[in-house]
Formats: C-alpha cells, sequence, structure tokens
C-alpha cells in the first residue's frame, strides 16, 4: 500500500507539471505557477511517505521536508528553497489579487518543478530498488 500511494503521488505531480505547462503555453501565468507548486507539493508528499510522514499542511509538508531530508543530507538545500518560493508564490498566485506574475516568474517556477519531481523520482527509485531486495 505504501509503495502504491508514493507512486500515486508521483503520478499526480506529473499531472500538476503537465497541467502547469499548458496553462503557462497559453498565458495563465497564475494558475500556472499554482499547478505547478502543486506538482512539487506531491513530489515532497511521496518522499515523506518513504518514512511514514504525512503532514495535515501545506507549510507542515515544507517543514517537514526540511527536517526529514534536507537536515539529514539526503536533499540538497537547494530544493528547499525552490520548494518554500514556490509555496511563497502559489500564495501570492492564489490569494492576492494584485499579484501578476510576469511569463518569466511562471517560467522559473516551472522549471524549478521539473528539477523538484526529477529529483523525487529519483529518490523514490533508490527507495524502490532497497525495498525490494
Amino acid at each position: 500500500m505504501k509503495g502504491e500511494e508514493i507512486t500515486r503521488e508521483l503520478e499526480v505531480a506529473e499531472e500538476e507539471l503537465s497541467s502547469a505547462q499548458i496553462l503557462y503555453e497559453h498565458g495563465k501565468y497564475r494558475d500556472a505557477i499554482s499547478r505547478a507548486y502543486y506538482s512539487m507539493f506531491h513530489s515532497a508528499r511521496a518522499l515523506l511517505l518513504i518514512k511514514g510522514i504525512t503532514p495535515k499542511k501545506h507549510s507542515g509538508t515544507l517543514s517537514m521536508l526540511g527536517m526529514s531530508y534536507i537536515k539529514e543530507g539526503l536533499l540538497d538545500e537547494y530544493y528547499g528553497k525552490a520548494f518554500t518560493k514556490a509555496f511563497q508564490m502559489r500564495s501570492q498566485a492564489d490569494y492576492n489579487v494584485m499579484y501578476t506574475p510576469s511569463r518569466e516568474e511562471a517560467e522559473e517556477i516551472l522549471d524549478l518543478a521539473l528539477e523538484f519531481l526529477e529529483k523525487a523520482q529519483e529518490l523514490v527509485s533508490g527507495w524502490i530498488r532497497g525495498e525490494e531486495r
């Protein structure tokens, strides 16, 4: 069950990133940022599930990723900063009607989300190989 849930989180992360890319291509930068963040969120949830951690809030996901992966040296601080930036920009995009994200801002978050997803897939793949032994 745990492996299935982890796999599903990554599938959803891929779907969210795909949606973000479509929105970006159509100039919907606000929604593209939001979807890109959710790709990162589901990638992070997959990683936390490996350790049996299931935070109830987005902020909990962010802080637990920092404690369980970054401080442990399992994930570079770069990814924590990327996730934090996406979290902050998603909040602006979703809740601040005066915020008008630029194409460049949206592109940056999409790039970060892709990197984050690829790293999560790499770590999950390593965990799955370890579980099969």
